[in-house]
């Protein structure tokens, strides 16, 4: 009796590092559990883990099984600090199609007939300006201004990136009517704009813009239209028509201030961290808002003579409405 006594008391601090490690629920055979499967990265086969590893002996005593215990795990921690390559999968028949996402991707890609843009304008931000740019629409009280739903939204914005047809949601929102699916439609806008790679601006003209909002037009000086026009100049030719044609639309909602309460300022306010984005903190960004705010409110007053040469922005038209429902 006094010798099992003293041979618990011995394996006491193993029995502890057992449980520290997890491994005391094994029991006390010392053989280390059955090793898990995983997928390699180059041969996309099942393989067991850690087959590359010299195999390593079970031992018979308690502290033998788990100084392999420890080796392994230490090995697997190595293993785990390298690397890994990426299995390139093709999709199969239930993937979404190819090229589906839309939220994120780079202006120009979207903007191309191979992604189902007119060369100039994505297919996403054309439907939905066109779809806003009703004049029953434009009229919703604080449209831009007001949020949306935001569980509708994400579900709106994962539907799109699944690959489903934006003209199918679109038709849902006019089915549904009410000022809230206008809101829905806005709230879709701003966030594409806000989540593209490179904002419309883009990040290397920001502090020339910056510079010129508060030089010239925060102090209304009469250069301001020449300075801003020779920057926009200078932006890629989908960058040039994205602004352009959402100064268009913003401007047309200006005209129905009356109804929906939304001045040019408070619509400058709303879209200019969206279309000026500085890479550097969100304190940047927050102390630039005056003249970027005033620089998109001369974009759109002065469109017209700040955007030059013939961009071919025609929208396409609103998508059909869905059938009534039977009656049950």
């Amino acid at each position: 009796t006094l010798g099992m006594v003293a041979v618990s008391a011995a394996l006491a601090p193993v029995r502890q590092l057992q449980r520290l490690t997890g491994w005391g629920a094994e029991g006390d055979s010392g053989t280390p559990p059955e090793r898990p499967h995983r997928i390699s990265a180059n041969t996309c086969r099942a393989r067991p883990l850690g087959t590359e590893d010299p195999p390593t002996a079970p031992s018979d005593s308690v502290l033998g099984g788990l100084m392999s215990r420890l080796l392994a795990k230490q090995n697997s921690v190595d293993r785990s600090s390298q690397p890994t390559e990426v299995c390139d999968i093709a999709p199969g028949p239930c993937s979404p199609r190819r090229h589906a996402l839309v939220f994120g991707v780079p202006l120009e890609l979207l903007a191309s007939t191979e992604r189902g843009g007119n060369g100039q304008l994505p297919r996403l931000f054309s439907a939905l300006a066109a779809h806003l740019g009703r004049p029953h629409v434009l009229r919703t009280d604080g449209l831009f201004r007001v949020s949306a739903e935001v569980a509708r939204v994400r579900a709106l914005r994962a539907r799109l990136d699944a690959g489903e047809h934006e003209s199918v949601i679109l038709a849902e929102l006019d089915a549904r009517g009410g000022e809230a699916e206008a809101h829905v439609a806005a709230a879709l806008l701003r966030l594409f704009l806000r989540e593209l790679p490179e904002p419309a601006c883009t990040f290397a003209l920001y502090r020339p813009f910056v510079r010129a909002g508060a030089e010239h037009v925060a102090a209304g000086s009469e250069g301001a239209v020449p300075v801003l026009r020779a920057l926009v100049a200078q932006l890629p030719p989908a960058h040039q028509a994205l602004l352009r044609c959402t100064a268009e639309l913003l401007a047309a909602a200006a005209v129905e201030e009356p109804f929906n309460r939304m001045t040019t300022r408070s619509l400058s306010t709303v879209f200019a961290p969206n279309l000026l984005r500085t890479m550097e903190s969100t304190l940047a960004g927050l102390q630039d808002l005056g003249a970027t705010t005033a620089i998109t409110c001369a974009l759109i007053e002065r469109r017209d003579a700040i955007f030059t040469g013939d961009l071919h922005l025609e929208l396409p038209p609103p998508p059909p409405p869905l059938p009534p429902l039977l009656p049950v």
